[in-house]
């Protein structure tokens, strides 16, 4: 064989092992990419969950009006995308069956790492009920440890003020040390009720979670006393808290939505109080002052005290139950409570 032949050879040889080589790394790149777009693909729609899950955790802040609306709908921005979510009521309330919504939450991730990718998405749907704040009411003013009224004026009524309502007792205590004073100011049905023998009896029969509420996990309030100043609009029925233990709390003003003091209480002069208290320690009322809803005193006997019993006082005073006030001043208390194994994200889309 001639050189000129064998060098004829090598040249198309040499081209095929470089085309071949390079469909090889053709195809290797094309395959990382391809497996890259896939993972990116995977990451962002993680991403797109992760925001469709933490905008559903917001819904407190989103302002849904959940006691009327039948739908509604806000975006929820966040450094990697946003999250529309969506809210619709499935069911009205009838009879005892509370209002039923579907929220869904459509999660978008715009920051995808391979250029060109489109944006993750995701979508989240739970069920959930919107329930009413309630309170069981014993009677106008239910005291765990007693209660001692000076005079014979003044009035304790649970005859319902709004008449909306049936009657409940004029004044709910223990047996021991029950209810002393004049009993002329008290009606209701009956005017006095007696809730078992002692403050421990009566915690039991007062079903409120006085632990949660002074340790801060039970109730959100609109306003904390000592931090910030007593309300100047109490148009929305705030919840107000005054923490002082083992101290007393002069109501400062006239207002009206549920007061809540951890210590000891006093009503001086003709301050009035529309709606919901609820006192620690002990109530001390002087003068010509008025509660209408429902006062309930006494309750750190439901976290281990022994405060002592409580004293009306003097005066031409009112604790009356109103459940208009009660009912007006739980609207605070009302929530979205999510139904458990309701998570979906396959709903279908319309």
């Amino acid at each position: 064989m001639s050189r000129d032949t064998r060098a004829g050879f090598a040249l198309p040889m040499a081209l095929f092992v470089l085309l071949v080589t390079t469909g090889a790394v053709l195809t290797s790149l094309n395959q990382s990419s391809t497996e890259r777009r896939v993972i990116d693909d995977v990451a962002a729609g993680e991403r797109a969950l992760h925001l469709a899950e933490s905008a559903l955790a917001q819904l407190d802040d989103l302002g849904f009006d959940f006691s009327g609306s039948m739908q509604d709908s806000a975006r929820v921005t966040f450094a990697e995308g946003y999250a529309d979510v969506m809210m619709r009521r499935v069911r009205a309330p009838v009879g005892n069956e509370r209002p039923l919504f579907v929220l869904r939450s459509r999660g978008v991730h715009t920051q995808a790492g391979t250029a060109g990718a489109p944006d993750g998405t995701r979508m989240v749907t739970r069920l959930a009920e919107w329930v009413e704040g309630t309170m069981e009411v014993h009677a106008g003013w239910t005291s765990l440890t007693g209660l001692r009224k000076n005079g014979n004026s003044g009035s304790l009524s649970g005859v319902d003020n709004c008449g909306e309502a049936p009657p409940v007792a004029g004044v709910a205590v223990p047996s021991s040390p029950g209810y002393s004073g004049h009993t002329g100011p008290v009606s209701g049905s009956p005017p006095i009720k007696t809730m078992g023998s002692t403050p421990a009896d009566a915690a039991a029969e007062v079903h409120i979670d006085w632990l949660g509420i002074v340790s801060g996990t039970a109730l959100e309030p609109d306003y904390t006393i000592p931090g910030d100043s007593w309300p100047s609009d109490f148009s929305s029925w705030p919840v107000i808290y005054v923490d002082n233990p083992g101290t007393n709390y002069s109501l400062p003003d006239t207002g009206r939505g549920t007061l809540i003091v951890r210590g000891n209480l006093t009503i001086s002069g003709s301050r009035s109080w529309d709606g919901i208290v609820l006192v620690g320690g002990t109530l001390t009322s002087n003068g010509n002052n008025k509660v209408r809803g429902a006062t309930i005193t006494g309750l750190n006997v439901k976290i281990g005290e022994t405060p002592p019993e409580n004293d009306v006082g003097n005066g031409n005073k009112a604790f009356v139950y109103d459940s208009c006030n009660v009912r007006d001043a739980m609207q605070g208390q009302a929530s979205l409570r999510i139904l458990e194994n309701t998570w979906f994200d396959n709903w279908a889309q319309y």
